[in-house]
């Protein structure tokens, strides 16, 4: 578990540092200013450099090359948003870091531009360069850290671009992370990560904890079922999730009850599986209505901490808010929890106790 985390000019953040961390973390700010970078910090970090979770997050954030995408098959993404100004220089990189509670280890890692002798993935010497001070340089993104990431260097073109064929070229890790890494983000889950889920969980005893989610918004559920799963690949996000409702003698399509029931399906499937390690997500409250706000922390908290799950989570909504105080008063997260609040251009977070989200809830007082 994560006591403190450090970020030093990885995309918006040119520096900030979050101390205090709790069982259940929530991360406010103002739009741009810098909340979900702290979840993709998070992600990287955990996950010893991957460089899917790297493109991932390219990816979610539509970062493609605006001259490099010459082919449907093929997309180039541009590196130089992950570093802070957005420019790649000879000086680029970021570095992330964090100590564990428990043990008082460090955990680091550092991404920087290096040349290489690489050969060059791609002709691109007719193409006009931009990048003047690194103009004829081959250059790729080097990873380093502790525990020790053991990857080859990322190569890059000339213009600062990663190309989706070589990441899915790329030989995944033949070892399996120290610690399991979740991140729900506001984009819907691909159907196969679904799938792969539900077969650990299909006839367990966690198989009523997807069941009791989705109740918290429609009482009537009664059974979860994800069908196609010898052809999951072949399934659209949303087919073949059905739900068996009270009332009613055919299942009904989960997809058709809203995107709450979507929300919360895969959060319950997420903290599953990740069980003692970490589920971060952005904008937590995304499709609930404030009504079920609560529930939704005290499934979240108590399924944490059952499966020693650290959960990171972000919202723009002082009902979230509100809600999380309201499970504080009841002591279901005493002691667990604490939400942090992040500005642009400050070096440090404002942290706020348990004691202090109550009464700020209690008083309406402004803490996003």
């Amino acid at each position: 578990m994560l006591e403190t985390l450090d970020i030093d000019r990885f995309r918006g953040c040119e520096e900030l540092h979050i101390g205090d961390l709790a069982h259940v973390n929530l991360i406010v700010g103002r739009n741009n200013s810098g909340k979900t970078t702290v979840l993709e910090a998070i992600h990287l970090l955990m996950s010893a450099g991957d460089p899917y979770v790297l493109f991932r997050s390219m990816a979610r954030r539509g970062e493609r090359h605006s001259d490099e995408n010459r082919s449907r098959s093929q997309y180039f993404y541009d590196t130089s948003h992950l570093f802070h100004g957005h420019k790649l220089a000879e000086d680029s990189g970021f570095s992330i870091g964090g100590t564990d509670l428990h043990t008082g280890r460090s955990r680091w890692l550092r991404c920087d531009l290096e040349n290489t002798d690489s050969p060059v993935l791609f002709d691109e010497s007719s193409e006009e360069f931009d990048n003047n001070d690194l103009e004829g340089q081959e250059l790729a993104l080097k990873f380093e850290g502790v525990p020790d990431v053991v990857m080859p260097s990322l190569p890059i073109t000339p213009r600062g671009a990663i190309s989706s064929d070589y990441t899915r070229r790329f030989p995944r890790r033949a070892v399996e992370l120290e610690l399991p890494v979740e991140f729900i983000t506001t984009d819907i889950a691909s159907a196969d990560s679904l799938m792969r889920v539900w077969r650990d969980v299909v006839l367990t005893d966690e198989e009523d904890l997807i069941t009791d989610a989705l109740s918290i918004l429609e009482p009537a559920i009664e059974r979860v079922a994800i069908l196609g799963d010898e052809y999951p690949q072949r399934l659209p996000s949303r087919t073949g999730v059905l739900v068996k409702v009270r009332g009613y003698t055919q299942p009904i399509p989960l997809g058709s009850m809203g995107e709450g029931m979507w929300r919360m399906l895969l959060m319950s499937l997420a903290l599953v599986r990740s069980a003692n390690g970490f589920l971060l997500i952005d904008e937590i409250d995304t499709g609930l209505h404030h009504s079920v706000m609560r529930q939704m922390w005290t499934l979240v908290s108590q399924t944490a901490s059952r499966l020693h799950v650290q959960v990171f989570a972000t919202t723009h909504s002082n009902d979230c808010v509100d809600a999380l105080a309201s499970v504080l008063r009841t002591k279901d997260l005493k002691g667990h929890a604490a939400l942090h609040r992040i500005e642009k251009d400050k070096k440090y977070s404002v942290r706020y106790s348990e004691e202090e989200i109550i009464e700020a809830a209690a008083h309406g007082a402004e803490v996003r």
